[in-house]
């Protein structure tokens, strides 16, 4: 797994864990809308943190977002929601999810420096 949120570099005190159920089968087609998204997504001031099956589940997934904070967050997903890329986009998520109900927002393991979240950085492990 890859923690790059949690580098003094990058900087993500706020990550929101949302836990993604697909149609069946349709796991993969909702990955490539997360990967058509990532651009207007970070537009709007949300970095992409991961995305990551959960094995023995073949249609859930784990989509991890990072922000500078609460508030911050509240704004970039209102931001991101009003914007023209979801309205088109909107009815095929629609049609691609049966459950996203849950959804965590989180501190980050560690106190950090800098209230900033840039965009993210490979890591190797």
């Amino acid at each position: 797994m890859n923690f790059h949120w949690m580098l003094e570099a990058n900087p993500c005190p706020i990550i929101e864990f949302h836990d993604v159920r697909t149609e069946s089968g349709r796991s993969d087609a909702y990955l490539s809308l997360n990967d058509r998204l990532a651009a207007p997504l970070a537009a709007a001031g949300v970095q992409d943190s991961g995305r990551f099956h959960v094995r023995n589940h073949p249609d859930r997934l784990v989509v991890l977002r990072g922000f500078a904070s609460m508030p911050a967050r509240r704004e970039a997903l209102t931001a991101f929601h009003a914007s023209p890329d979801w309205r088109a986009d909107r009815a095929e998520a629609t049609m691609l999810l049966r459950d996203t109900d849950v959804v965590r927002p989180a501190r980050s393991p560690r106190p950090m420096g800098s209230t900033s979240c840039g965009p993210a950085r490979a890591v190797r492990p």
